[in-house]
Order: structure tokens, then C-alpha cells, then sequence
């Protein structure tokens, strides 16, 4: 006779386990066929994650572009209030004359003291415009490819692969399941919203700071289950922080792109210093984009897809046998479905993919020193933008006293040149001093069985590596 144990196990446990298993994988399939779980997690890439080539571009167009953009916008709405309460207005409209003779109304921003952050619907309606745009052009896209007949002949869709695509719906229905989320759903749910300080002390009030933006952020509305379960206010926190970091990015590389059009021809150091620091920033961008966040992104999408096909795989086969398998249901699970087998190890998961992100991009609390020295490159690059866009104000003076002009033209930038190159070979040093020493991956606020499931294949310190390798790959930067 089995102990009493054994019987339970065999005649009870089973039995409940494999219908627990069945009921988590319609929960499972209800959040990713039902509520379009995919088709939302693209939505935060392109936009939080801006992946999104359109938006980036749109967005940089309506803040960053010279003379059209918010940012020059706000600086010459705030010279035509100065002009209108001035006793002087003569004299201060042929100073702004003489500066915007230049061509770079860009120079504005150093004589003028702007109010910031804007307090006017102003930039609300810009960057709605930016997202309205992106929202009906991807829809219009969409709708061009999958005209049919109105298609031009560039597509050349012939009837043998229109009927080999029909046969493969009919053979694997499950692979069309999920849809896209359309321009309608897009703007009821996704909107740029100011953040609200507790500390007033904390809002930036320089317009010319890297962080004069990062009180805007982007506002999804999610369906109720998803925001319940895995949109939650802790998990939107992380998006809204790579969303942030991206868009100081954005900024830093406009102000320099703008710049180099107005790089005087005269003094050698501002070209190397321009090229330097176009090499670095390309270097980190490229890392951000391409390691930090696309690679983990992009293998966490690819395992929910994959999921998502073995669940409805598993209905379709419990369904098509009557249900009376139910009892060698979990024989066949893989391992990546039994680390996935809930909506809490979804949660878990999705939560340990933003940590990963997050880390990636240093941007973890105890990586504070290394991404300051960041922010220090960041930093120098503005202000070298900064005073390029003042050259033709410069000019202006050059002609009473040319020697004394030049020469604090060619100190300021050997200084700023000297403090960039020495911030430079400062990270270099750091993330080599990491990599010799090795780090530790797993955060507080992480999974570690996530972190197994997914990252068996990486080194520690693989990314580092990568980072290390984009930012100095010719060694100039060296210590």
C-alpha cells in the first residue's frame, strides 16, 4: 500500500496543478491575444523608447530647430517682451538688429533671461501637433501597403504569393491574431504631460541647462487590466527615466549639428574640438540605441512572441482533444514557460527587462558617478554649442579690437577643449577599471530568475565592453 503522500500527489496535486496551468495559460493568452499586450509594449518602443526614427525627428524639429524651434522661439517671444516694458527700446532694437545680422538667432539665448519651464499652452500644442503627425502618418503607411491593387508596382505582389499568404493564415490562424493599435486609439491614449514637483527647488530654471526638458514627459493610458497588473505607476517611472535620458541625448546632438554650420573657419580648435565630440556622442547614442536598449528590448519581444505562439498552441490542442488531456498538459512545457507560467512572472519579467535598460544606460542610483562624468561630456558640448552660436555677435566687435577678440576666442575653447578631453579619458578610465574588476548585474530591485533565463549567454560585463569599444575604439581617448 502507497503512503497517504504519494496517493495525494499522484490522485490530487497533479490534477491541480495541470488545471491551475490550463487557467494561467487563458490568462495568459487573454492579456496577450485579448488585450493586445504586444501591440502596446511597441507602442512604449517607439515613443518612451524612442524608436520611432519619425517621432525623434518631428520632436527635435519642433523644440530644437534653429530659428523655428520652441526653445528660439521662447527666446525671441522673451526679447520682444524686454523691448515692449524697455525705456531704451531704440537702443535694444539695434543691439538685436546687429546680433540677428549674423544669420543665428541661436545668439539670443545668452543676453536674454528667459522665464522657465514655459507656463504657456504653447509647447502642449507643439508637441501635439508632433505626435498627431506621427499617429496619421504611420496610419496612412499602413494602409498604403496593404491596398492590394492600388499598390504601385515597386511592391510587385504577384497572385502566387497573395495565395501562398492565404494557405499560411489558413494553416497557423494564430499568427494574425494580433493587430496593431490604430491613430484613433493613439490620440485618446498618448499625450506629453508636465511632471509635478513636490520640491519647487528642483524644476530646472536655466533654458540653457541639460536638463531643461526633463520636466516634460509622455502619458499613456493603457487599458485598466494592463495598467493593474503591468503599467503600473513604479514601471511608468522607468519608462518616463529612458525616455528622459533620451531626450537630453536628442538635445545634445541637435545643439551640436546646428553649431557646426556656424564653426568659424579661423580657429583650428574648434574644429577638433566639434569632431571630438561628434565622435563621442555618436559613439554613446549608438550604444543606447543599439545595446543598451535595442538588443534587450528586442529579446524581450521576441520571447513574448514566442510565447504567445505556444499558448494559443496549447489551446488550440486542448481544444481540439475535448479537454481530456488536461492531465499531461505540463509534460511538454518548455523551460522559458515555466519561468512565464503568470501574470506575476510576466510582471516580474517585464519589470527585470526596464531594470536591465536601465542599468545598461547607467542610470542605476549606484552608477550616480559614472553617468555625472557624463553628463560633465554632455555638458561641454552645450556649451561649446553655446558659444559658437555667439560668433556672430562676436563678429560685430571683431572689427574695433580683432586681436583681444581672438585671443579670448582661442582661450575659451582651449579651456573648455582641455575639460572635455580630460572628462573623456576620465570615463574611459572608469569603465575600464569596471570591466578589469567586474560589476554586480543583479540590482536590488531585480529578478534574479529573469536575469538567469535571460542572460545565461552575456558576460557581466559585456556591455561595458561594447560602450567601452563605440567610445574609443582608435584609443585616442586613452589614458
Amino acid at each position: 500500500m502507497a503512503p497517504l503522500t504519494v496517493l495525494a500527489e499522484h490522485s490530487l496535486c497533479d490534477s491541480i496543478r495541470a488545471r491551475t496551468l490550463l487557467v494561467n495559460t487563458c490568462v495568459m493568452s487573454l492579456y496577450l491575444h485579448d488585450l493586445n499586450l504586444l501591440g502596446h509594449l511597441e507602442i512604449m518602443e517607439r515613443f518612451m523608447l524612442m524608436k520611432d526614427g519619425q517621432f525623434v525627428m518631428k520632436l527635435g524639429e519642433a523644440l530644437f530647430l534653429d530659428e523655428t524651434g520652441f526653445l528660439n522661439r521662447s527666446a525671441q517671444a522673451a526679447y520682444e517682451a524686454e523691448n515692449a516694458t524697455s525705456d531704451s527700446k531704440s537702443e535694444r532694437r539695434s543691439s538685436m538688429t546687429s546680433s540677428a545680422s549674423g544669420g543665428s538667432g541661436a545668439s539670443t539665448w545668452r543676453n536674454v533671461q528667459l522665464k522657465w519651464p514655459p507656463r504657456s499652452g504653447e509647447l502642449e500644442m507643439t508637441l501635439r501637433a508632433v505626435l498627431l503627425e506621427c499617429f496619421h502618418s504611420t496610419l496612412s503607411n499602413t494602409d498604403f501597403v496593404s491596398s492590394g491593387t492600388n499598390s504601385p508596382d515597386v511592391f510587385d505582389v504577384s497572385e502566387m504569393d497573395v495565395q501562398e499568404e492565404a494557405v499560411e493564415r489558413e494553416a497557423s490562424p494564430r499568427r494574425t491574431m494580433r493587430r496593431e493599435v490604430d491613430a484613433q486609439e493613439l490620440e485618446e491614449s498618448l499625450a506629453f504631460a508636465v511632471k509635478e514637483y513636490d520640491d519647487q527647488s528642483k524644476i530646472c530654471r536655466d533654458a540653457n541647462a541639460l536638463d531643461a526638458l526633463d520636466f516634460l514627459y509622455l502619458d499613456y493610458k493603457a487599458p485598466r487590466p494592463l495598467r493593474l497588473l503591468l503599467f503600473t505607476p513604479a514601471v511608468f517611472e522607468k519608462y518616463t527615466r529612458l525616455f528622459t535620458f533620451q531626450l537630453r541625448l536628442t538635445r545634445v546632438d541637435a545643439a551640436l549639428k546646428q553649431a557646426a554650420y556656424l564653426v568659424n573657419a579661423e580657429l583650428q580648435v574648434m574644429h577638433r574640438l566639434r569632431f571630438e565630440a561628434q565622435q563621442i556622442l555618436d559613439g554613446f547614442r549608438g550604444y543606447i540605441t543599439d545595446v543598451a536598449m535595442g538588443s534587450t528590448w528586442h529579446k524581450f519581444m521576441d520571447r513574448l512572441k514566442a510565447l504567445q505562439v505556444r499558448l494559443e498552441d496549447r489551446i488550440l490542442s486542448s481544444n481540439s482533444n475535448g479537454g481530456d488531456s488536461m492531465s499531461d498538459y505540463g509534460d511538454d512545457i518548455e523551460q522559458d514557460d515555466q519561468e512565464l507560467e503568470n501574470l506575476a512572472d510576466l510582471h516580474r519579467y517585464h519589470d527585470h527587462v526596464l531594470n536591465r535598460m536601465l542599468l545598461q544606460s547607467l542610470l542605476k542610483p549606484k552608477q550616480a558617478p559614472v553617468l555625472s562624468i557624463v553628463h560633465g561630456i554632455l555638458n561641454c558640448i552645450l556649451k561649446w554649442s553655446h558659444i559658437v552660436n555667439r560668433l556672430p555677435e562676436a563678429d560685430a566687435t571683431l572689427l574695433r579690437d580683432p586681436i583681444r577678440v581672438l585671443e579670448q576666442r582661442v582661450v575659451k575653447m582651449q579651456k573648455l577643449q582641455t575639460k572635455f578631453r580630460t572628462l573623456c579619458r576620465m570615463l574611459i578610465k572608469v569603465l575600464t577599471a569596471l570591466i578589469e574588476r567586474g560589476i554586480d548585474l543583479d540590482a536590488p530591485d531585480g529578478d534574479s530568475r529573469c536575469a538567469q533565463s535571460t542572460d545565461r549567454s552575456s558576460t557581466e560585463t559585456e556591455f561595458l565592453q561594447q560602450l567601452l569599444l563605440r567610445l574609443d575604439m582608435s584609443r585616442f581617448n586613452s589614458p
